[in-house]
């Protein structure tokens, strides 16, 4: 699969930990070559949006591949 980059998602996070994420705000914005401001009229009266998202800023050598909080009661 190819993944071409639309935009970018900034915040003031500048650790790549898997915690606290919905504290933190984030700014997507999208490539002004690509895309006009027309783009995203009329966004704000939805509820919410969906993004796809590819985390790049991690070692693939860092990524936990298996559970990492309990899941249920034993």
């Amino acid at each position: 699969m190819i993944v071409e980059p639309i935009g970018r998602v900034e915040s003031s996070r500048t650790q790549a930990i898997d915690d606290d994420w919905d504290a933190v705000t984030a700014k997507i914005t999208l490539d002004g070559e690509q895309f006009s401001p027309d783009a995203v009229a009329g966004l704000g009266e939805f509820s919410h949006v969906e993004v796809v998202f590819l985390f790049d800023g991690v070692d693939p050598d860092d990524i936990e591949h298996g559970a990492r909080h309990r899941t249920g009661s034993a």
